[in-house]
């Protein structure tokens, strides 16, 4: 695209239709230097429309890169653009949304301190309440073993009375049995007395 071209040759046929005869007249010399200048101006001729080519050209390709990227560019900037207004709405949104919870906040908490005071303070009377309760927890276990100890003596104490209770039962029934037979024999020594006492008078 960018290469010289190889310059156009010089067209020779007006000479070539010159007769030898004719060359002779004009000259040799003349005639080489008409040709030589000729020559030159063509080269330069050519040289100088092949860089404006070559220029057109240059400037061409880089005005359609340029284009692509003032295109590119442009599109860039319409959606930078878009999302800046966007991205403002949103963060206009946010900001009263944050503004909004930020007053609800305050307004939620503000009795926060009291509260929190309000809950040390039942929490002291836990810590205290539960001290009260281990030491009625060891009374009260203390009771337990010491009513367990009683219950204990009481069901030895009813054992040894169900066994003096038994033994006394059993020594009435064995005195009202001597009763009976004392009294059994009361009356046969009465009855045997009387016998002696009537049988003495006899003898």
């Amino acid at each position: 695209m960018f290469g010289i071209t190889t310059p156009p040759t010089r067209n020779n046929s007006q000479n070539q239709t010159h007769s030898q005869h004719e060359d002779v007249r004009v000259g040799t010399s003349r005639s080489a230097n008409y040709d030589a200048a000729a020559a030159d101006r063509m080269k330069m001729e050519y040289l100088k429309k092949e860089r404006e080519r070559r220029e057109k050209e240059r400037a061409k390709l880089e005005y359609e890169s340029k284009f692509r990227e003032h295109n590119a560019a442009s599109q860039n900037h319409e959606r930078l653009e878009s999302e800046y207004k966007r991205l403002s709405q949103e963060l206009a949104r946010y900001e009263q949304d944050f503004a909004h919870a930020e007053h609800e906040q305050q307004k939620r908490f503000v009795d926060l301190p009291v509260k929190k005071k309000e809950a040390d303070d039942i929490l002291q009377k836990i810590k205290q309440l539960e001290a009260e309760v281990q030491m009625l927890k060891n009374k009260h276990q203390h009771l337990v073993q010491e009513s367990q100890k009683i219950e204990q003596q009481q069901r030895s104490s009813m054992l040894e009375l169900q066994k003096k209770k038994t033994y006394t039962e059993g020594l009435k029934t064995k005195i009202e049995s001597v009763k009976r037979n004392a009294e059994s024999f009361k009356k046969d020594t009465e009855k045997l007395h009387a016998d002696v006492e009537r049988l003495k008078h006899l003898i």
